[in-house]
């Protein structure tokens, strides 16, 4: 429902229509609460936070977790616009929509909030930058990257980033 979120990602409508957002917004949370959990595949990943979260709604503060979730949001698609989830490559933004760059940026931004919210605006689109050529986050993309391994790589760099 936050408009800024669901126009930063382009959706064709057959992807708005089969909820892809909402996913993603549960995707992001389950990520940021407990990535270090994570073992294989982030499908059941993601059930499992979600029914936990059902189950236990007292350890999820949904008002917080608003907060953050359109606080970073609103920094990166400012900073970025229509290239914030898309890889950056050979000086320039290519490809479509990158799940990887998604939780990467998301993640790194919402555990270091406080931090980065404070950097002057060039200083957090350039570190943004540096995470989509970070080589640790290269390394650990693409085919056969949905493992624990590359999942803990992928967040590293982003921690490695914006906490600095």
């Amino acid at each position: 429902k936050y408009k800024l979120f669901a126009e930063s990602l382009n959706l064709s409508e057959a992807k708005e229509a089969s909820m892809y957002s909402s996913g993603l917004v549960l995707r992001f949370f389950a990520l940021k609460n407990r990535y270090e959990e994570f073992e294989h595949d982030v499908e059941p990943f993601i059930t499992d936070y979600a029914r936990e979260s059902i189950d236990n709604i007292e350890f999820f503060d949904m008002n917080e977790e608003k907060r953050v979730f359109v606080e970073t949001v609103k920094l990166i698609v400012n900073s970025l616009g229509d290239d914030a989830w898309r890889h950056y490559r050979e000086g320039r933004h290519k490809g479509g929509f990158s799940v990887y760059v998604f939780d990467a940026l998301m993640v790194g931004v919402a555990r270091n909030l406080e931090h980065v919210i404070s950097l002057p605006s060039e200083e957090f689109r350039d570190r943004c930058l540096e995470l989509k050529q970070n080589s640790e986050f290269v390394r650990n993309i693409g085919a056969g990257a949905n493992i624990k391994s590359a999942m803990l790589g992928r967040m590293s760099a982003a921690k490695e980033v914006f906490s600095r």
